[in-house]
């Protein structure tokens, strides 16, 4: 009974305890540097606008050139790290590709808007008389600078010139698509259904089949196809040197055999260089 009662007088006179901590949240965000004349809203609102042409949807794809850059950088470590004896090195984290039905959903999506923006536009300059028009541009797409004709289109990019390079080109829009495949294959496969998992792998193979095409080599039944050529052309340019080397180890082991002997003529066929170099 006493100590019940010296418990119950402690309990009494105890402060109460501290209560729970809130939930954390979100720092604040930093303010906007105003002016005289603008509110911390609307200069918000002028730099949203301004930084929305950043924004991608797809940055495997609308980023290419950095990925790149940051796959080199990652092989260079690797060689580095290989020679030195040392572990290799992370690889650098890489946004997933975005499947071929929602990066086609979203094109729609843009070029609707951009539809209809031009239509009110035409609208609005229609409605008050509008003498000049302004051309949009857009970040994503070149300008049109030339429009030729379909005659003249025929006559002056038919040369062989012109052909290695739509070559070239084809070649390096194969080699992404397998590259994107791979990323993709390696890093959602085990989770994929079969039905997925098989689209997948038809793409790449004919991704694969393409870039061959493309670099002058192509398997019809049973035999190799060889155009030298084709493949000669494309060694005489650095970029299509860039896309051989890049694209060689993905073909498979008879096509590379079809190539060798040419791209080793080729290299022989050059003059050393002068020692003064």
């Amino acid at each position: 009974m006493l100590a019940a009662a010296v418990a119950n007088a402690v309990s009494s006179t105890s402060p109460p305890p501290p209560p729970p901590p809130p939930p954390q949240q979100p720092p604040p965000r930093p303010p906007v540097p105003t002016g005289e004349y603008m509110k911390e809203r609307d200069a918000r609102f002028v730099l949203t606008n301004i930084l929305k042409t950043l924004e991608v949807p797809d940055p495997f794809n609308d980023d290419f050139y950095f990925l790149q850059w940051q796959a080199r950088r990652h092989t260079e470590r690797c060689h580095e790290a290989q020679r030195l004896g040392m572990p290799l090195p992370p690889p650098p984290p890489l946004p997933l590709p975005s499947w071929k039905d929602a990066r086609e959903r979203m094109r729609g999506q843009l070029d609707q808007a951009r539809t209809e923006a031009n239509e009110r536009i035409r609208e609005w300059e229609d409605a008050n008389q509008v003498l000049g028009h302004n051309t949009k541009s857009e970040v994503a797409r070149p300008r049109t600078a030339l429009q030729v004709d379909e005659a003249a289109s025929d006559s002056m990019f038919s040369t062989s010139l012109w052909a290695t390079r739509a070559a070239i080109s084809r070649g390096y829009m194969a080699l992404h698509t397998t590259q994107e495949v791979q990323v993709l294959m390696r890093a959602m496969g085990p989770t994929l259904p079969p039905p997925r998992m098989e689209e997948l792998t038809s793409e790449a193979r004919d991704a694969v089949a393409v870039l061959g095409q493309c670099l002058g080599v192509r398997a019809e039944e049973d035999r190799i196809m060889l155009d030298g050529a084709l493949l000669s052309a494309i060694l005489q340019l650095p970029k299509g040197q860039k896309l051989l080397a890049r694209g060689l180890g993905l073909l498979p082991p008879e096509q590379r055999w079809a190539l060798l002997p040419v791209i080793l003529a080729r290299v022989l066929q050059r003059p050393p260089p002068s020692p003064e170099a």
